[in-house]
C-alpha cells in the first residue's frame, strides 16, 4: 500500500513540475527493476489509465465476483493468474462461508485446481451443502474480492461516478497490492520500498519552515505524507474520502442508519484497527507518531451535521485516551483540527443529499429551505470567511511530524482558534446560542 501511495505522490510531483501525468524516471526505473515487462505494463495501467470502461472490465477480470449469496455462504467466480498476470481463458469458482474460503479438495470434487472448482456445477454442490435451504438463495453481484479484501459491488457499478473518486482510488490501490503480492515475495517488496524512499535529494519541494518559494531537496520517505487513518480502504465499510462522510448535510434523524461507512460505529472501528496495526511490535517500538485528522466540529457542533459531528467527537475521545495511555512509550498521539478549508465538500455532498434526504417531506422543511438549501446550492462566490487552502493543513501535518516535542492538538484556521477559546469560557447555553446562529 505504501508503494502505491508513494506512486501517487510521485505522479502529483511530476504533474506539477513537468505537466505530465506519469511517473518520474527515478520512480519508474526502480519499480521496473523488480517487475517483468508484462507486470510493469499492468502496474502502469492500474495507476495511469483514465479509460473508465477499460478499467471496469480490468477490475472485473482481476477479482472474484460474488454472484450468489445465502446468509453467510457465498459463491464467487473469477480467473487464475501466474506471477500477477490473469489468464481469462478458463473460469473458476470459489465458495466462502462466513468470510472464509472453502478449499476444493479431492474428497469433494474431481474438478479441483489450486483449491478452486473448474466446474460450476461441482462448486454449486458444495455451496448447497453449506446452506439451510436453497429458497434463501439471492442471485446477483454483491461483492468483488481482490486479494484478501472484499469490496461492495459499487466498486464497479459506480467506478465512473463523477461525484467521487472513492471507487477508482480503492480499485487502484487494491489491484496494485494484489499485483505486487502475487508478483514478488515479501523481501523483494521490502527492498523496492526501501529503494523508493531513499531516492536522496530527488524531489525539490517547498520548505514549509522557510519563506514562500524557498525549497529543499528531499527523498521519498513516507513520513512526509499525511498518513492518518486511511491506510486500509474497504469498500462498504471504509473509503478514501477525506473525513469519510464528506461532511454530508443531513440532520442526525434524517440520515439512514448506515451509509457505506458513514456511521459512527464503522468509522471508529476502522480508526481503531488502523491505529492498532497488524503487527505485535507496532506499539512497543519505543517511538512514533499517530496523527488523526479531526475537525473544528470535533469539539463544537453545527446543525445538520449529526453524523459528522458524532464521528469527530468520538475520534477526539479515542485520541485523547490513547495519548494518555501512550505516555512514556515514546509514541506521540496528535490531533489535527482544521476549520474551513477550500475543498469541493459542498459539491461532493449534493448527490448524497439528494439520494438520502427527503427534505420536502421533513418536519424541518422550513429549516432546510431557508438555510441549508440556499447554502448548499447557491453558495456565495469566492472563499468563505477565514477559509484557507488545503496546504494549510499539510503545513501543520509536516510540523507535527518533524517537531521534537509536538503539541497534542494543532488548530488550523482562525475560527478553530476562536471557537476553541469560546468553548472553554462560555457556559453551554451561551455557546448553543452562538452556534445556532452560525
Amino acid at each position: 500500500m505504501f508503494i502505491f501511495q508513494l506512486g501517487q505522490g510521485d505522479l502529483s510531483y511530476n504533474e506539477a513540475n513537468a505537466g505530465d501525468r506519469e511517473f518520474t524516471n527515478g520512480y519508474q526505473n526502480i519499480v521496473d527493476s523488480y517487475l517483468t515487462a508484462e507486470q510493469m505494463d499492468l502496474f502502469e495501467k492500474i495507476t495511469l489509465s483514465v479509460d473508465i470502461d477499460e478499467m471496469v472490465s480490468f477490475t472485473k477480470l482481476n477479482s472474484y465476483e460474488v454472484y450468489r449469496t445465502n446468509d453467510d455462504t457465498v459463491l464467487a467466480r473469477g480467473y487464475h493468474q501466474t506471477d500477477g498476470v490473469f489468464d481469462d481463458s478458463a473460469q473458476y469458482w470459489r465458495v466462502y462461508d462466513e468470510g472464509e474460503r472453502l478449499l476444493c479438495t479431492d474428497s469433494l470434487s474431481t474438478t479441483c485446481v489450486d483449491g478452486d472448482w473448474s466446474s460450476e456445477a461441482e462448486a454449486e454442490n458444495t455451496f448447497s451443502n453449506n446452506i439451510r435451504t436453497g429458497n434463501d438463495n439471492i442471485d446477483g453481484v454483491t461483492h468483488y474480492i481482490i486479494g484478501d479484501y472484499w469490496y461492495t459491488a459499487d466498486l464497479v457499478e459506480e467506478y465512473g461516478s463523477v461525484s467521487t473518486q472513492i471507487h477508482r482510488r480503492n480499485a487502484q490501490l487494491a489491484l496494485t497490492v494484489q499485483l505486487l503480492s502475487n508478483s514478488l515475495d515479501s523481501d523483494d517488496i521490502t527492498d523496492m520500498y526501501d529503494d523508493l524512499i531513499n531516492m536522496e535529494g530527488y524531489y525539490k519541494v517547498q520548505d514549509y519552515e522557510g519563506a514562500p518559494g524557498e525549497t529543499i531537496e528531499r527523498d521519498h520517505e513516507i513520513r512526509y505524507y499525511a498518513i492518518d487513518n486511511r491506510l486500509y480502504p474497504r469498500a462498504g465499510r471504509y473509503t478514501a474520502d477525506m473525513n469519510y462522510n464528506q461532511g454530508q448535510p443531513m440532520g442526525i434523524f434524517g440520515a439512514p442508519t448506515i451509509l457505506s461507512g458513514q456511521d459512527v460505529s464503522t468509522y471508529m472501528d476502522e480508526v481503531y484497527e488502523t491505529i492498532r496495526g497488524d503487527f505485535p511490535d507496532e506499539m512497543t517500538r519505543g517511538h512514533g507518531r499517530i496523527l488523526n485528522c479531526s475537525s473544528i466540529l470535533g469539539f463544537i457542533t453545527l446543525r445538520f451535521r449529526g453524523a459528522y459531528n458524532s464521528t469527530k467527537f468520538a475520534l477526539e475521545g479515542l485520541s485523547d485516551t490513547l495519548r494518555i495511555e501512550m505516555r512514556g512509550t515514546g509514541i506521540k498521539v496528535i490531533l489535527i483540527e482544521p476549520g474551513p478549508i477550500g475543498t469541493k465538500i459542498r459539491e461532493n455532498s449534493i448527490p448524497h443529499f439528494e439520494k438520502w434526504i427527503d427534505w420536502k417531506n421533513s418536519p424541518r422543511r422550513a429549516q432546510y429551505e431557508h438555510g441549508l438549501i440556499k447554502r448548499l446550492y447557491n453558495p456565495p462566490e469566492g472563499p468563505d470567511a477565514f477559509e484557507l487552502p488545503a496546504s494549510a493543513v499539510t503545513a501543520k501535518v509536516v510540523k507535527a511530524l518533524n517537531s521534537a516535542n509536538p503539541k497534542p492538538r494543532y488548530y488550523v484556521t482562525t475560527p478553530t482558534y476562536v471557537m476553541g477559546f469560546l468553548r472553554r469560557i462560555l457556559p453551554t447555553r451561551a455557546l448553543d446560542w452562538l452556534l445556532v446562529r452560525m
